[in-house]
């Protein structure tokens, strides 16, 4: 599908987790993977009133996103979430802010 992130799935017998799980430990410990540190590219800085119908008209220009053509990726500071909710299956969802 296009826009999906990389991910990937497995089954394991419940008498292999155990194993499973100190294998992957052991690697992480060898790759030293607690010493990476995550960088999350920001596209712009924006404010609640920068949301609105004519930027996501812009965004939806920008489609298709794909591994080529990531998503953009907006920050908004300082802002407080005073609910969340999950909108069916996917990975959208709907808050209620202020700033």
């Amino acid at each position: 599908m296009a826009g999906m992130k990389w991910q990937c799935g497995l089954a394991l017998d419940r008498k292999m987790f155990e194993k499973f799980k100190e294998s992957i430990e052991k690697i992480a410990e060898e790759k030293h993977v607690k010493d990476i540190v995550s960088v999350i590219k920001i596209d712009s800085i924006i404010t609640l009133k920068d949301i609105n119908i004519e930027l996501i008209g812009e965004i939806k220009e920008l489609e298709p996103f794909g591994e080529k053509n990531k998503e953009p990726l907006f920050i908004c500071k300082n802002l407080k979430i005073d609910s969340i909710r999950a909108l069916g299956l996917r990975q959208a969802f709907e808050a209620d802010a202020e700033k």
